[in-house]
């Protein structure tokens, strides 16, 4: 292997343009590889045993080894004096590459280049799922997201004043029914960089070899289509995040690594803040096959400086039951012991220290949390305490101010430090259990035995929303559910004197039959001084999925399909049928003739585009297109 080194080495160097300061330059070679360089084709022929390892013969034509020669010649400066090609490090690599060398390294799967359709809009339809690739069809993709219109607006949920006292100019709390992709790139018009808090709860990955559903969302999606479902949402959810804005993400521990990865890439390693971890329920899981899961996740990305500190509660307060009356601005404290025998032993933390009636307690008996010239410092502020048992026995203890545990300096009126925050856990295992979730949509509806599965707590929510410091956050939720994200918002307002503002998004039909109708069953039991606006993406090829569901007539549902290929949008795999199809459909039964009409819709496709708010055709009201243009703004260039 040396001597063939070597001996391509002088091969080279008889190439003037490869030699550099008398050395050859690698990455010319490299080059001159990658682009089948006559030059060092022909150079590297002419010897025998070059051409024997880096060529094979067929059919009278040599065929170069690109491959095989670039990793020789990367490697050969690696280890000269070895025969091996690699490097003295341990750790994972692609090739000759180390992984922790490259900032490129980031998750791939099948379907990562595209975007997927997740045109679910009941619990129960599970679709074959289309994907458009972003090379491949990048008018289709612009067309798919580009803004849609908003109709069938109310306020609080009431037909009574269905269009009246709406002024989308101004920021309202939203509820939004539509497909929660097209809604978010709808918002982006109105809100990109305006999002303060985005918390979502998506459809958790299952592994489907383990026995669950996997992405219960629907039942045909596997691991990389729901990667690419969440890339496709978090990367507009980027878009919408405010300089100062976070996100939280809600997933399973089968989830969890993948999403981090997938957060990584999407926003950005630098703005990973935490992976809090909820405690979802009380009990040990008895009913569990296997290891029981009681908790999940909550990924957190978005700027730091945007969290504050959290309120002390009662119990935490307990602890700081003492008061400085020398100290008075001090604030109360709490005594820890100084002596601590748990600690890796130090030298430093051995010394004698003086008792008041002086006595010594000998630093060879004694380890102390601090070296001496920490105690000396204590001592001269008043801060080591002594005390001594009923035998006589001495105590040294310390102060720490409830004004110095982990949080800031709050000042009062009269200039007294006071202290309201510490520092948010990531471990949130007090918070609140799943079993809150349902007894909050138990007391507001009473009359149903099961109102939703697995609905998130509001205190959980709220906890989140406290732990963000503005009191005037745009907070949106786009897989809203049951609508516990409304609740927390209106809830936490309520508490702190905030006007945050939720923008909620569902595209399941229970978006008004449960989300609405919560948040306002929420408003009237615990008054709070809240309202909103109901929206929808103004529906396009449902005019045609209600009028075939409603026909019966061959004849008819013919004349839709006619109908259709002028004036709807069809799916990716009907794309290139036409009228021709029409005599064929004569032959089928009316049920099947249905089916097609259904199945050759794109479901995407449902709404109508704003860029096409004023033409006649769609029998937009005045009212709606000056809703629209509040929202959107006059000046928007669509």
């Amino acid at each position: 292997m040396q001597n063939l080194l070597d001996e391509l080495t002088e091969l080279l160097a008889k190439e003037p343009s490869y030699v550099i300061a008398g050395r050859i330059s690698r990455d010319i070679v490299v080059e001159s590889a990658l682009t089948m360089d006559k030059t060092l084709l022909d150079l590297l022929a002419s010897n025998e045993n070059i051409s024997r390892q880096f060529f094979k013969r067929s059919h009278g034509y040599l065929i170069f080894d690109k491959v095989k020669f670039q990793k020789l010649i990367l490697n050969k400066d690696f280890l000269p004096d070895s025969y091996t090609q690699f490097q003295i490090n341990i750790g994972l690599s692609t090739d000759e590459h180390y992984i922790k060398d490259d900032n490129r390294v980031v998750l791939n799967w099948p379907y990562k280049d595209c975007l997927l359709e997740g045109g679910q809009d009941a619990e129960d339809a599970k679709r074959s799922e289309i994907f458009w690739n972003e090379t491949l069809a990048p008018e289709q993709i612009t067309r798919l997201l580009s803004p849609k219109v908003f109709g069938n607006c109310t306020k609080n949920g009431s037909e009574e004043n269905r269009l009246s006292e709406i002024d989308l100019s101004k920021n309202n709390n939203l509820i939004i029914k539509g497909n929660n992709l097209l809604a978010l790139h709808t918002l982006k018009v109105r809100y990109g960089s305006r999002v303060d808090v985005i918390y979502i709860d998506p459809p958790y990955y299952f592994d489907g070899n383990k026995g669950s559903d996997t992405f219960s969302y629907n039942s045909n999606f596997k691991l990389s289509t729901w990667l690419t479902f969440m890339k496709n949402r978090l990367e507009i959810s980027k878009k919408l995040l405010s300089a100062k804005g976070v996100i939280f993400i809600s997933t399973n521990d089968e989830g969890v690594y993948y999403l981090k990865m997938l957060c990584d890439e999407v926003f950005g390693v630098e703005k990973y803040i935490t992976n809090f971890i909820w405690k979802k329920r009380a009990g040990g899981g008895n009913d569990s096959e296997g290891i029981a899961m009681d908790h999940e996740y909550i990924l957190c990305y978005g700027n730091v400086s945007a969290l504050k500190k959290l309120d002390f509660n009662e119990e935490q307060l307990k602890k700081y039951e003492f008061k400085d009356e020398k100290y008075e601005t001090h604030g109360p404290y709490s005594l820890k012991n100084l002596h601590d025998s748990s600690l890796q032993d130090s030298k430093g933390l051995h010394h004698d220290i003086v008792c008041p009636d002086g006595s010594i307690l000998l630093g060879k008996d004694y380890q102390w949390k601090c070296n001496k010239e920490t105690f000396d410092e204590r001592n001269e502020d008043n801060r080591i305490v002594f005390s001594q048992d009923k035998n006589g026995k001495w105590r040294v203890q310390y102060k720490i101010y409830l004004y110095e545990n982990k949080g800031q300096l709050i000042y009062d009126e009269n200039g007294k430090i006071i202290q309201k925050g510490i520092i948010p856990n990531a471990m949130l295992d007090s918070i609140a259990s799943n079993s809150d979730g349902t007894k909050d949509l138990k007391l507001l509806f009473p009359e149903i035995k099961k109102v939703f599965s697995y609905p998130k707590p509001v205190k959980l929510i709220k906890h989140l929303l406290k732990i963000v410091d503005n009191k005037n956050a745009v907070v949106l939720d786009y897989f809203a559910g049951s609508g516990t994200t409304a609740q927390a918002t209106m809830e936490l307002n309520q508490e702190d004197g905030g006007n945050r503002l939720f923008v909620l998004i569902e595209q399941m039909n229970y978006v008004e039959s449960l989300t609405q109708e919560r948040v306002k069953r929420a408003i009237r039991h615990f008054g709070y001084h809240s309202d909103f606006v109901y929206l929808e993406l103004m529906e396009l090829n449902q005019v045609y999925v209600t009028r075939i569901k409603n026909e019966d007539s061959k004849p008819s549902l013919i004349a839709i399909w006619n109908e259709m290929q002028q004036k709807a949008f069809l799916g990716l795999r009907v794309s290139g049928l036409d009228s021709r199809v029409s005599p064929q459909l004569v032959d089928l039964e009316t049920a099947d003739i249905k089916k097609f009409l259904l199945d050759t819709l794109d479901n995407n496709m449902l709404y109508v585009p704003y860029s096409e708010i004023d033409d006649s055709d769609y029998g937009i009201d005045a009212r709606t297109i000056e809703l629209n243009k509040q929202f959107f703004g006059d000046s928007y260039d669509v």
